[in-house]
Parts: C-alpha cells; structure tokens; sequence
C-alpha cells in the first residue's frame, strides 16, 4: 500500500477561495468551467476537485430548477455554445436565455448559501 502526498483538505480550501460557490457569479463561473474542471479530475485524480464537482451536481439538483433554466444553463455555460445557437436550439430569444441563466445560478447559489448557514462550509463533501 502507497502513501499520498495528497492534501485533500488543503486542495478543498483552495478550491472554496478560488469559487465563492455562495454567489451568482462564481456559481456562473464553476458552469463554465465544469468540463475542464471534470478533465482534470480525470486526467490527476483530484480527488477534492471530484467532490467539489459532486457538490455543485447535488446544487443543481437541489436548485429546483426549471426545465429552461435547466437547459440554459446546459447549452450556454456547460457546453460553451454561442448565445444564437442557444436561441436557435430553444426557440428564445437572447433575453429570456439570459433572464434563466440568471435565475438558475442565483438558485444554485442559494443552495451554497443554505449549506453555509447550516454547516459553516459551503460544500458537502
């Protein structure tokens, strides 16, 4: 049996300082960056980045999102597509896509914002 050099705790750290998962906008900004997020999980075995990733999963989840905020969110932030595409696929226009992505992460943040107040950590895992 191998002994790790892995701080997972130290990694959960600097995870939670680089995206303040309580806000909109770091929230916004773990979307877009999820498939390199999941690569790198992937390619170094990160294990604390695996958890974070879980967690933002179980926020989504927990979101009550719906089925268009759900799809917003999928087509422009996680899959990167270009907003014209996004209207073209959705039938929306560039407004109400904007109006769910905004929605969708203000309710993932405040999934964030519960776990927070209850455990005094932001994330589950």
């Amino acid at each position: 049996m191998g002994v790790s050099s892995y701080d997972k705790s130290a990694r959960s750290r600097k995870l939670a300082e680089q995206y303040k998962m309580t806000t909109p906008e770091a929230v916004k900004r773990a979307l877009k960056d999820s498939q390199q997020l999941t690569a790198e999980v992937v390619e170094r075995g990160d294990f604390a980045l695996c958890d974070f990733l879980a967690d933002l999963g179980l926020a989504v989840a927990l979101a009550g999102l719906t089925e268009k905020e759900r799809e917003a969110v999928v087509l422009f932030l996680v899959e990167d597509l270009p907003s014209e595409t996004v209207s073209r696929m959705t039938g929306r226009d560039a407004k109400r896509i904007s109006e769910s992505i905004t929605n969708a992460v203000t309710k993932i943040a405040t999934v964030y914002q519960t776990w927070e107040s209850v455990n005094g950590g932001g994330q589950v895992g």
